[in-house]
């Protein structure tokens, strides 16, 4: 194979990996979708808040 074909090949490769990952991320949303347990995917420190259903807003710290 000539360097062009070999690169070619890996640059394909690399994109399917990638792709093969997207896909998974998107079944493991899909389970936890149905469990009821999506937004510890996002922001699983502060799933207790999310479930409360508080409307806390987000502040940078101060001097940041």
């Amino acid at each position: 194979m000539t360097p062009l074909v070999e690169f070619t090949s890996y640059q394909i490769q690399l994109r399917l990996d990638a792709l093969d990952r997207v896909r998974a991320q998107l079944q493991t949303q899909r389970r936890l979708g149905s469990l009821g347990d999506v937004d510890q995917l996002w922001n699983p420190s502060h799933t207790t808040t999310a479930q409360a259903g508080t409307r806390q807003e987000c502040h940078p710290p101060e001097g940041a």
